[in-house]
Order: structure tokens, then sequence, then C-alpha cells
């Protein structure tokens, strides 16, 4: 087989570009510098004063399809699930050093529905 001057034009044109590549990913590697993250919440280890209650509510709500192993026996199944939680916290001194002292009361309340074994199927969970 005779090659022909295309044969020849793309070789050398592979080759440029993978020195090209090259040259490229060596002056990137000796550009960077070393970049550091910052915390999200800098603060988040900083001890609130003595003496101070936190008292939060907070709520969510998720709505959506449940995927099983399609092998089971639960089809087209689906929920709707709220979870709620109220906390109290206080701070205070032990032995002079700031501590918190918390009492969380969580809350979830589910219903979910789809098929099993074929047969529509319901439940309500709280």
């Amino acid at each position: 087989m005779i090659p022909n001057r295309y044969d020849h034009d793309m070789a050398s044109h592979e080759v440029r570009f993978s020195r090209t590549l090259s040259v490229a990913a060596i002056l990137i590697g000796a550009l960077a510098v070393p970049l550091y993250a910052q915390e999200l919440n800098p603060a988040a280890y900083t001890p609130a004063p003595i003496g101070v209650n936190v008292v939060t509510v907070t709520s969510t709500y998720n709505r959506g399809d449940l995927a099983f192993d399609p092998s089971g026996p639960i089809d087209e199944a689906s929920a709707e699930i709220t979870a709620s939680t109220l906390a109290y916290i206080r701070t205070l001194s032990i032995v002079g050093r700031a501590a918190n002292v918390a009492l969380i009361v969580p809350y979830v309340v589910g219903d979910l529905e789809g098929l099993y074994l074929g047969e529509p199927a319901s439940a309500h969970r709280s």
C-alpha cells in the first residue's frame, strides 16, 4: 500500500497537537498555585455567651416516587413525607467551660402509596 499525502499531513498534525498539549500541560502544572478552602461557617465552634436560650422550629416537606428493586413485590410507589423538629438549646458554664444542653423533638409524618403484588396499597405513618 502506498501512503498518500493526506496520511502524512494527518500524522504531522497529530504530532504537533500532541506536542502542544504536552507543553500546555507542563505550563499549567508549573503555574499552579495551591488553593486553600475556607470552612463554610468559620464560627461553627465559637461558643455562644453563657445564659443564651435558643428555640428553633424546622419543617421540611418531600414528595416523589420511590425506587425499589424491580424483582420485589412493590411497584409504582410514591411518598409524601413531612419532617419537623422543635429544639431548645441552653448555653451554660460547667467547670469554667462553655457547654450546651439541647433538647430536640423530631416528628415525621408520611403517606405512602403504590402497588403491592399488583394491588393498590397505601400507608400513613406518624
